[in-house]
C-alpha cells in the first residue's frame, strides 16, 4: 500500500460526499491507496454518508475525543500506507492528486520531509470586497508557482487540507501536537505547521506541487466579518502557542508594545480598514496566550 488518504470530519456530511467522491477519480491506481475516514464525534449524519459512499479501499474510525489532532493521530496510527496524506471533509482533490504527491515524494531519498501542493479556493457566494487578498491564506489558499519547489526558505507552510507525510517520519516526531488543532468551535489551529517547524530543525525539507492540487469549498458562513475575527484572534493564540512550545518567542512587554503599534503607529483609527482590524485582532490573540503563560 503506497497511500493512506485520512479525511477527519466533524458534522459535514453534506460536504463529506464530495470528497469522497473526489478520491474515486484518482488517476493512481485504486489498489496503491486506502480511504480512512475519521469521524471526531459527530452528531450529524456522517456515519450513514459514509457508509452509503465509501470507496472499496475505504474504512470508517470513529474517534471520541473531540479535537482534530486526536483524529488526524487516530488515522495515521491505523494507516496501512507508507505515506499518509490529508485531505479535508470540504475539499475536493483533483484527479492528479495523489500521483502528484508521489512524484514528490520519489524526487528525493530523503525520509524527513512534508509534501503538499495548491489549494485553490471555491466560494459558496461571491467573495466579499471587504476580504482582502492578504488573508486568503487563513481560508487555506496557497499558491507557490508550478513544478516541485522547497519552501524551506519561504515564508509559506503546506495546508492540513492537503499535505502529506511518510508514516515512519510521523511515528518518529510523535503525531499532531494536542494543544494544537481545532476543537469544535474554537478556531485553534497550527497543528501541521508546528510539525513542519520540527521537520525544518531536524534538517527535513517541506516540498511543494503544483499537480497535487485540491480545491477548498468554502462555505458562507466563513464569509463574514465576526467569523474573519475570530478566526485572526486564534491565529494569534495559534502562533504564539507554537513559538512558546519551539522555546523562541518575545515576552508579554513585547507583545503589549507590539499592539500599541498596530493601534498608534500605524494610524489605525485615522485610515480604519478591515485588514488592519484582523491585524489587531491577531495582536490580541497573541497577547492573551502570553498573558496565560506569564
Amino acid at each position: 500500500m503506497i497511500f493512506s488518504v485520512v479525511i477527519c470530519t466533524h458534522n459535514r456530511s453534506d460536504s463529506l460526499l464530495r470528497t469522497l467522491q473526489s478520491l474515486e477519480q484518482q488517476t493512481l491506481p485504486h489498489a496503491d491507496f486506502e480511504v480512512l475516514v475519521v469521524d471526531n464525534a459527530s452528531t450529524d449524519s456522517t456515519k450513514e454518508v459514509v457508509a452509503q459512499n465509501m470507496p472499496k479501499n475505504g474504512s470508517y474510525l470513529y474517534e471520541e475525543k473531540l479535537g482534530l489532532s486526536h483524529a488526524r493521530n487516530l488515522g495515521w496510527k491505523s494507516a496501512q500506507g507508507t505515506y499518509v496524506a490529508y485531505l479535508d471533509d470540504d475539499a475536493e482533490a483533483s484527479p492528479q492528486w495523489l500521483a502528484g504527491l508521489l512524484t514528490v515524494f520519489n524526487s528525493t531519498s530523503k525520509s524527513n520531509i512534508v509534501v503538499g501542493g495548491r489549494v485553490t479556493l471555491s466560494f459558496s457566494s461571491k467573495k466579499p470586497d471587504w476580504l482582502d487578498d492578504s488573508l486568503l491564506f487563513s481560508l487555506g489558499h496557497l499558491h507557490c508557482g508550478t513544478g516541485i519547489s522547497t519552501l524551506n526558505n519561504t515564508t509559506f507552510y503546506l495546508h492540513g487540507c492537503n499535505i502529506a507525510f511518510n508514516k515512519a517520519t510521523l511515528a518518529e516526531i510523535g503525531g499532531f501536537a494536542s494543544h494544537l488543532g481545532r476543537q469544535d468551535n474554537i478556531l485553534l489551529s497550527g497543528e501541521e505547521v508546528y510539525l513542519q517547524k520540527l521537520l525544518m530543525q531536524s534538517g527535513g525539507l517541506l516540498l511543494y506541487s503544483d499537480d497535487a492540487s485540491v480545491t477548498h469549498h468554502i462555505n458562507v458562513t466563513r464569509l463574514k466579518r465576526r467569523w474573519f475575527l475570530k478566526r485572526m484572534y486564534w491565529e494569534g493564540v495559534t502562533g504564539k502557542r507554537i513559538e512558546t512550545a519551539l522555546s523562541n518567542t518575545q515576552s508579554f512587554s513585547e507583545e503589549v508594545s507590539l499592539l500599541r503599534h498596530e493601534i498608534v503607529c500605524r494610524s489605525f483609527f485615522l485610515d480604519y480598514n478591515f485588514k488592519k482590524l484582523c491585524s489587531v485582532a491577531l495582536r490580541l490573540g497573541r497577547l492573551k496566550e502570553s498573558w496565560r503563560n506569564r
